[in-house]
């Protein structure tokens, strides 16, 4: 199991990388999201690990703020206080009273208008922020 200053220190290590690399959040488009509800999870690796890694041009999207249907699977404590989502990774899925939102339940809630980002990455689950484009 990880310790909560190894994931702390992998969120670092990525945002020094996500920059080195230029990496941007992944945004998806009307045709990558029919295909991800239609059972297609491919488009999903396309999100990179920002880390703690914010690029130029973009902000993070405060989550309590954009009128989610639900907070289920979303921890606000996280990404520097505006929230991400926490998404099972395992592949295994929702377990009843797991805080994580299954893969399925996370592709619902994309939204062509944000861009994603891995901002915390653990055993069995990553934590995904959203983003907006400033210019």
């Amino acid at each position: 199991m990880m310790s909560l200053s190894q994931i702390i220190s992998a969120s670092r290590e990525a945002g020094e990388e996500a920059k080195d690399q230029d990496l941007k959040p992944c945004m998806f488009d009307q045709f990558e999201i029919e295909h991800l509800q239609s059972g297609y999870k491919g488009y999903l690796s396309q999100i990179p690990f920002l880390g703690d890694y914010c690029p130029n041009n973009w902000k993070p999207v405060d989550l309590s703020e954009i009128g989610l249907k639900s907070l289920d699977g979303v921890f606000m404590g996280d990404h520097d206080g505006f929230g991400a989502y926490m998404v099972d990774s395992s592949g295994f899925g929702r377990s009843p009273g797991e805080p994580a939102l299954s893969i399925d339940q996370f592709v619902e809630v994309i939204d062509k208008e944000y861009g994603y980002g891995i901002v915390e990455t653990g055993e069995f689950q990553v934590k995904i922020g959203l983003y907006e484009k400033t210019a």
